[in-house]
């Protein structure tokens, strides 16, 4: 999945893999990818540029995740 801000350039990156390793159980890791524009279109505040996701407080994550149905 990709959201993009077509204004400055900047956006979030999501991809995902789900595995269902049994009927019950369900496996999933997840990733977030900020991407922070190419300089384009930012808003300037104090002396520095901004873009809609150079905002954003960590460069990646990753998520895990397990699913059990009963």
């Amino acid at each position: 999945m990709l959201i993009a801000g077509l204004r400055d350039l900047s956006g979030l990156l999501s991809p995902s893999v789900t595995w269902s390793t049994r009927e019950w159980l369900t496996l999933g890791a997840y990733g977030y990818i900020p991407i922070h524009g190419l300089g384009i279109g930012e808003v300037q505040a104090a002396n520095d540029n901004w873009s809609e996701y150079a905002l954003s407080t960590y460069a990646f994550r990753v998520l895990f995740e397990a699913r059990a149905y009963y």
